[in-house]
C-alpha cells in the first residue's frame, strides 16, 4: 500500500501525512520496504497549499505522494486546531539535517539535483564537514531553460548509472512536483525528495529565521527580507487566502467539527 492510501489530514485541498521529527526518517526509510509506484516526497506550505486550489495537477501530485509534509507553522496550526495534535513543521533543509544526522543515512546514497553550480559546490563543501559519513552518489545543476528530450534522458541516465537511493530535487516549487511527477517512474527504486530551496541554506547561502520567529509563525517576514524582490508578490498573494482558511477552521472547531486523520481525497 502506497502512503498516499494511509491516514492523512486535510488542510484546504492538500492532504498532508502525520509526520513529526520522531516519525520522519522511520517514514522515509519505510518506502525501501515495499518501493510503492508514488515514489515522491512533497514539502508544501502556504504558498503551494493555496496554489493547490487552482493548480489540478498539483494538488493531484501533492494528495497522490509517498508522503506530504508540511512546511510551514501556519499548515501546522490548520492541522492542530483541526484535530491533529502530534505534528512538527519540518522544513526542506531540515529533513536534509535530519535523514544526514541518522543512522540510516550510512547505508544509502545520495544525489542532488538542481541548483546553481556555485549553490552544489558550497554545498557539497558545508556537507561533507558536518556528515563525513555522507554519501554523495552525484550532482548535477541542470540549466535554467527548457531541456530537451535528449537533455532529459541524459540527465536521467546520468542519474541512474550513479546508484542512488535518495534523490533530493532542488527546482523550486511547482516545477520540482512537476518534475517529480513526469519522471518518478524512471527511477522506481528512488525515493525522489522536492526540497525547495533546501540547497541554498545548506551552501550558507540563505540563513534560518530566529527560533522565535519560527515558533510564532512569523517566518515568512525573515525569507521576505532576504528575497523581497522574489516573495512579495507571493507572500501579498496567498498569505491572506490562508489567513481566511485558517479562520474558517477555527470556527469549525469552535463547534465541534475537527476533521483529524482520514483517507485522502483527490
Amino acid at each position: 500500500m502506497g502512503h498516499s492510501e494511509l491516514s492523512r489530514f486535510p488542510v484546504g485541498p492538500v492532504w498532508f501525512s502525520p509526520i513529526n521529527y520522531q516519525n520522519l526518517i522511520p517514514s522515509l526509510e519505510a518506502f525501501f520496504a515495499s518501493r510503492p509506484a508514488n515514489n515522491y516526497v512533497c514539502v508544501s506550505n502556504v504558498h503551494t497549499t493555496v496554489e493547490c486550489r487552482k493548480d489540478e495537477r498539483l494538488r493531484r501530485i501533492q494528495n497522490s505522494s509517498f508522503l506530504t509534509i508540511a512546511d510551514g507553522q501556519p499548515v501546522i496550526l490548520y492541522g492542530r486546531i483541526s484535530g491533529v495534535p502530534d505534528i512538527q513543521r519540518i522544513m526542506g533543509p531540515d529533513i536534509m539535517t535530519e535523514m544526514f544526522s541518522s543512522e540510516s543515512c550510512r547505508l544509502r546514497r545520495h544525489y542532488f539535483l538542481g541548483g546553481a553550480p556555485q549553490t552544489l559546490a558550497s554545498m557539497e563543501r558545508n556537507l561533507k564537514a558536518r556528515f563525513p559519513h555522507l554519501q554523495i552518489a552525484g550532482m548535477h545543476s541542470p540549466p535554467f531553460r527548457e531541456m530537451s528530450e535528449a537533455e532529459e534522458a541524459a540527465m536521467r541516465s546520468a542519474i541512474l548509472a550513479s546508484k542512488p537511493d535518495y534523490i533530493w530535487v532542488c527546482f523550486g516549487a511547482p516545477k520540482q512536483e512537476y518534475w517529480m511527477e513526469t519522471n518518478h517512474g524512471y527511477f522506481p527504486e528512488n525515493l525522489l525528495i522536492g526540497i525547495g530551496a533546501g540547497f541554498a541554506y545548506h551552501a550558507g547561502e540563505l540563513k534560518r529565521a530566529p527560533i522565535w520567529a519560527q515558533k510564532m509563525a512569523c517566518e515568512w517576514v525573515w525569507r521576505l527580507m532576504q528575497d523581497p524582490k522574489r516573495l512579495w508578490k507571493r507572500y501579498l498573494k496567498t498569505n491572506p487566502v490562508f489567513a481566511v482558511m485558517l479562520a474558517g477552521a477555527t470556527l469549525k472547531s469552535l463547534v465541534g467539527i475537527r476533521p483529524g486523520l482520514s483517507r485522502p481525497r483527490a
